[in-house]
């Protein structure tokens, strides 16, 4: 590769933003890093940073530990930042089993290195720092993210070049458009690919697709890149909620999500939330608990979690509309097998049994009168909050 290109790479990751830079990191570091491709960033599906003590994490099985990364754009006195930063790691909820800090930074590194060093060291961690001068070498020998960042490729017969992956999984790729029930003619646009026609001999088997346009299907769309890839796992994976995870629900509340939906099955007593992101991307989160408390037999402390995790979901989400479906659509809703919006469209109309849920300063008599036609599972799901919460006057 020849010197003005590789100026030319370190120019542009110097001038990127600190959003930009951390979605530009979190596409390189997987393919510097084995076991990277597990990274959680912290941006949220249109791009944007959310508030957080690190910028991303990648945990690792293997050992039960993680290794938190922090990303520094160009700004005044980055040293006093990148150690603010670092300070900030002890607060995270994985603090204990922080193994490595990775800094990334698109400036250049100097002596400094030895303060952010010392800082890891005092905490029990190793410290792994990526200048820009690492950044441009590990970047000039990935021709996909020169391709998508840079609109540079490498020569034909190039090592790199050689590395981009295409995968034979055209009626799987069909098969995602069309349950987001999208338009080659729309999607083109929305992935920027550059040709309809090419785009269809792809869905027909005629050539391969390259593996930044399935991860850029797999974002606008929500399907799994696994399925897309090799058929394997679930198409539309569900991330279940258990009672102690209200973090998870402010999270799915920061991404700021258009809607949001509340579906329980009756008999069961099964609950789902269904959140609509963007036209085409929704998911659905199964809770990992059933609500038919009169059935338990112990475990009642669990209630009162149970309580505060939904009031934040109520608060958090903008009181999310009710569904009460079948057992039947519950099922396929946890399936994770079809896309979330054909479900939705089945589940009725909506109503407002959830936001009504927290109605509790009343007696039972007057609960059964006014809310008799959600059923005798709304009145007794109240009365069992209100017995063990101890919310109501």
């Amino acid at each position: 590769m020849n010197n003005a290109l590789i100026d030319g790479i370190r120019i542009k990751i110097g001038a990127m933003g600190s959003d930009e830079f951390e979605r530009f990191m979190s596409s390189l570091l997987p393919s510097i890093y084995p076991g990277f491709d597990r990274l959680e960033p912290s941006f949220n599906f249109i791009g944007k940073t959310t508030t957080g003590k690190c910028d991303a994490h990648v945990y690792h099985a293997s050992d039960d530990t993680y290794t938190a990364i922090i990303c520094t754009t160009q700004q005044t006195d980055i040293p006093k930042k990148i150690i603010e930063d670092i300070g900030k790691l002890p607060s995270t909820k994985f603090a204990s089993k922080i193994r490595r800090v990775l800094i990334c930074v698109n400036t250049p590194l100097k002596d400094e290195v030895e303060d952010y060093r010392s800082a890891c060291a005092a905490l029990g961690w190793e410290l792994d720092p990526l200048s820009l001068e690492r950044i441009t070498k590990h970047t000039a020998g990935n021709s996909s993210l020169l391709l998508n960042y840079f609109g540079e490729s490498t020569s034909s017969d190039s090592p790199a070049s050689r590395s981009v992956r295409y995968f034979d999984c055209g009626h799987r790729i069909k098969e995602a458009r069309e349950d987001a029930s999208i338009p080659a003619s729309r999607i083109i646009e929305h992935l920027h690919f550059p040709s309809e026609r090419a785009w269809k001999a792809i869905e027909s088997g005629e050539v391969e697709i390259a593996e930044h346009d399935i991860d850029s299907l797999s974002a606008l769309t929500g399907i799994s890149t696994a399925w897309l890839r090799h058929g394997a796992g679930k198409k539309y994976p569900t991330e279940s909620i258990y009672d102690y995870q209200v973090e998870k629900i402010k999270a799915i509340a920061a991404e700021s999500p258009l809607a949001s939906y509340m579906a329980i099955e009756p008999d069961s007593m099964d609950l789902v939330l269904i959140s609509q992101f963007s036209e085409f991307r929704w998911k659905v989160y199964p809770f990992g608990f059933n609500m038919d408390f009169w059935n338990w037999h112990g475990d009642h402390h669990h209630i009162p979690l149970i309580y505060d995790l939904l009031e934040t979901a109520n608060d958090r989400l903008g009181h999310p509309y009710g569904r009460i479906i079948k057992p039947a659509l519950m099922n396929e809703l946890r399936s994770g097998d079809i896309h979330p919006f054909i479900l939705f469209q089945k589940t009725g109309s909506n109503n407002y049994w959830f936001e009504d849920l927290f109605d509790l300063n009343h007696n039972y008599p007057v609960a059964k009168d006014k809310y008799r036609h959600y059923g005798e599972w709304f009145v007794k799901l109240q009365d069992e909050f209100r017995n063990n919460t101890g919310t109501a006057d």
